[in-house]
């Protein structure tokens, strides 16, 4: 019988425990992104992204 693997689930920005899964055939950490760290890596790229936008928009209009 084939022992069970275990990864265990690490968020790669907060380092918070997100549980475990089955490793087929693979034991450790492996790491992704939990809920709280993604929505606040997509409020800070659309901050980023107005920004950037803003600043086209006003560079665009000094150019005339």
């Amino acid at each position: 019988m084939e022992s069970k693997t275990i990864l265990t689930m690490t968020c790669a920005w907060c380092s918070k425990d997100m549980g475990e899964k089955d490793g087929k055939g693979v034991s450790g950490v492996s790491h992704g992104m939990c809920p709280s760290c993604y929505k606040k890596l997509t409020a800070d790229m659309e901050i980023a992204d107005n920004m950037r936008s803003y600043w086209a928009n006003l560079n665009a209009g000094a150019a005339r």
